[in-house]
């Protein structure tokens, strides 16, 4: 798995809004089976948080933007590992439906 941390990545990039860039902790890319994985952790109160994320193919967007793992974290890590798993699962069902078309 390749990782990357990016302030601003032209590819797969979350909306601001969306992802509550004040609060952001971080943002990464990762490579999953030639897709890229945006994920952007937020806090969203109580020491608490969520991360979103988004997911491209040939910098074209595949998952809407800003799509929330669902998952609540103590941590940025735990929640962005949780965002990774979630685009991960969404990346592999994509690529079974297509190999059964």
């Amino acid at each position: 798995m390749n990782t990357l941390l990016s302030p601003a990545p032209a590819v797969a990039s979350l909306a601001p809004d969306a992802a509550g860039d004040v609060q952001a902790a971080f943002e990464q890319l990762h490579e999953y089976k030639d897709h890229t994985i945006t994920v952007r952790p937020r806090r969203i109160g109580g020491g608490l948080w969520m991360a979103a994320f988004a997911v491209s193919l040939d910098s074209r967007p595949l998952v809407a933007v800003g799509t929330e793992a669902g998952r609540v974290f103590r941590t940025p890590i735990g929640a962005a590992r949780d965002a990774i798993d979630a685009a991960r699962s969404f990346i592999d069902a994509r690529l079974r439906t297509l190999r059964s078309e």
